[in-house]
């Protein structure tokens, strides 16, 4: 299945068993603004982790290749000082 496929059933899923559920609307709120703070919280730890060399190589979107806009070139020269 291709990840498209798997969100798109996933939101329907959801969907079904929000409906489903008898919550209120500000119960499905919460919940789900509770799973997305979780889950993001989750992926920083794990980019935290990553290497900036493998950030680098990774297209900026899913499914496309990196390109010259994806990537930071900096000019000759060009210093940083990252002491501050």
């Amino acid at each position: 299945m291709k990840a498209t496929q798997v969100a798109r059933a996933l939101k329907e899923k959801l969907a079904q068993d929000i409906l489903e559920s008898g919550a209120t609307y500000g119960e499905v709120i919460s919940a789900l603004s509770h799973l997305r703070v979780v889950y993001d919280d989750k992926a920083i730890n794990l980019i935290n982790r990553t290497s900036i060399q493998k950030v680098a190589d990774t297209p900026r979107f899913m499914g496309l290749k990196n390109t010259e806009a994806d990537s930071l070139t900096l000019a000759e020269g060009t210093n940083f000082d990252l002491s501050k």
